[in-house]
């Protein structure tokens, strides 16, 4: 329930987002992607807020120049990840840990 209100607070506060025709809404966004040791990617994504249906709460990010689904997760799910809003610096915060990543990963959405 945490990571949905955490979700529902940094939509609330977007203000140039897209509303799209099902209820969810998208953004243009900066995105940083750090993992590893000290390893960091920045990059402009397309990210789609699922605010509908059974699908409520998750993430979807399409793929850029940097971060794309080859080397990335751009799917997030509240049953999987922790969100955190971070009120102060108007940014979503995503945290898991994956194979895929090498462990521990962070991605920071603030919009564009």
């Amino acid at each position: 329930m945490k990571n949905i209100i955490e979700f529902k607070n940094f939509v609330d506060i977007l203000n140039s987002k897209e509303e799209l025709r099902n209820g969810d809404c998208a953004i243009n966004a900066i995105v940083t992607y750090k993992w590893g040791r000290n390893k960091t990617e920045i990059d402009n994504l397309r990210v789609i807020f699922r605010r509908t249906t059974i699908e409520g709460g998750r993430i979807n990010m399409d793929d850029g120049r940097r971060i794309n689904s080859d080397l990335f997760h751009l799917d997030f799910d509240p049953d999987y990840q922790s969100y955190t809003f971070d009120e102060e610096n108007k940014k979503i915060i995503i945290e898991g840990n994956s194979s895929k990543m090498g462990g521990p990963y962070t991605v920071e959405i603030i919009e564009n």
